[in-house]
């Protein structure tokens, strides 16, 4: 069943939950607008631990202080996806303790290489980052120890900070196959690496690696299913 709440109508919301005696929300987003009534709302799920599936911070023109923002989101039960599409201000520090199964984030220079280290998710896209060639090497270092990262199928990141200067996995980027590969994932369209070259786990399973410079330097790594 689905319900369409209106935005702002917190009283609505409230009731819904009751009558139905919904345990699960498969779609919240922020108004900006009105930040009050999200709040509201949040606070309620998180009182009552209710999952919330999909959750988006919606796009803006300026920068946004999200320090609030995202102590409600590190404190509800988000489990399948979290989208952030606007700048935050640079002067704060924004952590994201909780990792669903997927996260996307536009601006994504504040999700430093500890939130990376910990991730727990099958599918990350970052853009505009600020991680660096020894940054991307210790995350992938990290990676093909047995045991580590069980859940990623997919990692994505533009970033500035990645140049020529310094090796990853002892490759000077671009990291490219000579021979062309094309390499595709069967749980979704737009998780595509081409000429990749294979990273490979101590556990056997195989990576598909493809980095390349450019005015936003854009690193694809597809990782293999075990069971296929």
């Amino acid at each position: 069943m689905s319900i369409q709440c209106p935005d702002g109508d917190v009283d609505l919301f409230f009731i819904l939950l009751d009558t139905f005696g919904i345990r699960l929300v498969g779609m919240l987003s922020i108004d900006f607008c009105d930040f009050e009534s999200f709040s509201n709302k949040a606070k309620l799920l998180i009182e009552r631990n209710i999952e919330i599936e999909e959750f988006c911070i919606g796009n803006t023109r300026e920068a946004i202080d999200a320090i609030k923002i995202m102590s409600l989101v590190n404190r509800m039960n988000i489990t399948q996806e979290f989208e952030c599409w606007p700048r935050f201000l640079c002067k704060f520090h924004y952590q994201l303790n909780k990792y669903p199964k997927k996260i996307f984030i536009n601006w994504s220079f504040w999700f430093d290489i500890n939130q990376l280290l910990n991730s727990t998710c099958v599918r990350i896209v970052l853009d505009k980052s600020m991680l660096s060639n020894q940054d991307i090497d210790v995350f992938l270092r990290k990676w093909k120890r047995a045991g580590e990262f069980p859940n990623l199928r997919w990692l994505q990141i533009s970033s500035k900070k990645i140049d020529k200067n310094s090796p990853i996995l002892e490759m000077i980027p671009p990291i490219q196959s000579v021979n062309y590969v094309r390499i595709k994932s069967p749980r979704t369209e737009d998780e595509i690496v081409e000429n990749a070259v294979q990273v490979i786990k101590e556990d056997g399973r195989v990576g598909w690696l493809n980095l390349e410079l450019g005015r936003w330097p854009e690193l694809k790594f597809l990782v293999s299913n075990p069971s296929t």
